[in-house]
């Protein structure tokens, strides 16, 4: 049971984390539906963090901290989808919430994340 454990970590980890980063370059991202001029600055912290977060999900670095803080990243996206059909579509957005609650229960598994940097750097402080 606990390699089941581990595996859906790293599961949800690399599925997380490379939907982050592979969503940046959907052709909608990058072309037509950006937001207007006071928006265009929020929207590249966002891609910004996007990345970040994809990344350090996938190497495993600070794995509950950045799992909470992708849920919150997802959870802000859909619901801006869902009340903005026009960019993306309603369905796009229960997507993202449901991208936000695999990051969440990513950030609620008890145990170390087996394969990933965290873990490392705890047996590499013993």
């Amino acid at each position: 049971m606990k390699l089941l454990l581990c595996l859906a970590q790293l599961y949800l980890r690399i599925s997380i984390g490379s939907g982050l980063i592979l969503s940046l370059f959907h052709p909608d991202v990058v072309g037509n539906h950006l937001p207007a001029a006071p928006l265009a600055f929020i929207w590249l912290i966002k891609g910004i963090l996007q990345f970040l977060f994809g990344f350090l999900l996938i190497i495993g670095y600070k794995t509950k901290l950045i799992a909470y803080l992708s849920t919150v990243l997802f959870s802000l996206t859909g619901m801006y989808f869902i009340s903005n059909p026009h960019a993306y579509g309603a369905s796009s957005g229960l997507l993202i919430l449901a991208a936000a609650g695999g990051a969440l229960f990513l950030g609620a598994m008890q145990g170390d994340y087996r394969w990933s940097v965290d873990n490392r750097n705890r047996h590499d402080a013993r």
